[in-house]
């Protein structure tokens, strides 16, 4: 079993520096390459101009990776499917092109989902879905859509201090250091962006697929 992952960058075509667009978005799959490289059966390829994607040989990492590279896109809105099967086909570790199977055909129908949802105005504005045909897929999609509300309105300052530690790991205290601010004020714009509560649930859907799908260490 297998989790294909298929991003694509919203409303690609109204872009003004769409070259430049492209250029980080190349950039963001090289940062979760190196990030996820003990989890990638391929690694994270652009595939057309706005479109990528990427083989996990488990599904636990898979909400993380998304997230991280939404984070590392900012402002640019990207939507994720994923889907949990079986490849059919030889694996490329370094490009996931060619590579087909039924986790590929999941992650595309939840592409085209949001997309068709997105034109019809008949459902929430969903930016990624889940699909294993477990009956907990819902759960955890309405989980996902929560957070990326969350996520979307973070401001600037609340994102720059939430991105650097996710990214370094480091404590409050040290973030603060790096940024010239108190350890306090990284707490407040920790607690306004409603971080706590989406780290929570980021946590909460990994132990859940760990359960599924067995423990996976970075």
């Amino acid at each position: 079993m297998y989790c294909a992952v298929i991003g694509d960058i919203i409303q690609s075509k109204q872009l003004l520096d769409r070259a430049g667009v492209q250029a980080r978005l190349a950039q963001a799959l090289r940062a979760v390459n190196r990030s996820y490289e003990a989890a990638l059966a391929s690694d994270g390829t652009i595939t057309l101009g706005d479109e990528f994607q990427c083989l996990l040989s488990t599904p636990v990492p898979a909400f993380d990776l998304v997230e991280e590279i939404q984070r590392r896109m900012h402002p640019v809105r990207l939507r994720f499917g994923i889907g949990v099967g079986e490849i059919t086909t030889p694996i490329s570790r370094r490009l996931a092109i060619g590579a087909d199977g039924p986790a590929y055909h999941y992650a595309r129908a939840m592409l085209e989902r949001m997309k068709e949802s997105e034109r019809g105005r008949e459902r929430a504005k969903e930016e990624l879905l889940f699909y294993s045909g477990a009956p907990a897929d819902g759960i955890l999609n309405a989980a996902a859509l929560l957070l990326r509300q969350v996520e979307r309105e973070w401001t600037e300052q609340q994102r720059e201090k939430i991105s650097l530690y996710l990214q370094t790991g480091e404590t409050q205290e040290k973030i603060a250091a790096r940024l010239g601010v108190s350890q306090s004020s990284v707490n407040r714009a920790f607690k306004s962006a409603r971080f706590y509560s989406y780290r929570y649930a980021l946590e909460e859907i990994r132990a859940y697929l760990e359960q599924v799908y067995g423990r996976w260490e970075p």
